[in-house]
């Protein structure tokens, strides 16, 4: 692993040195552009259980990874398009309260001191 100046602390530096050794991988076994979006996808894919015993697929001769390519591929989910905001009218909040039955069932009925004397 070469010096990493940005990542004084040494654990973080190989986290992101086998991170990019498995974009590579994974481009090259995918055939992937080294977008992060796709990138990331395909991890997901192979570290959700796609491959079940992927790190010995990872260490295996290329011509081994031809079988899980498609197994990755097929359990890929497509990325979601970049959110694009849109103007949403304002909504009127009606507040529901389980009492409010109760209550216009009460006013409905007169209680024994409203009555008038007849």
């Amino acid at each position: 692993m070469p010096d990493r100046p940005e990542f004084p602390d040494p654990l973080t530096g190989a986290l992101a040195a086998a991170r990019e050794l498995l974009d590579d991988w994974l481009a090259r076994t995918l055939d992937l552009p080294r977008r992060p979006e796709a990138l990331a996808a395909a991890r997901a894919a192979l570290l959700g259980g796609a491959v079940p015993d992927w790190p010995a697929v990872l260490f295996a001769p290329p011509d081994a990874a031809r079988d899980v390519s498609d197994a990755l591929r097929a359990m890929m989910a497509d990325p979601t398009p970049v959110s694009a905001p849109g103007a949403m009218p304002a909504q009127r909040i009606e507040l529901f309260s389980l009492l409010d039955p109760l209550r216009h069932w009460r006013r409905g009925v007169s209680s024994p001191s409203e009555k008038t004397p007849s």
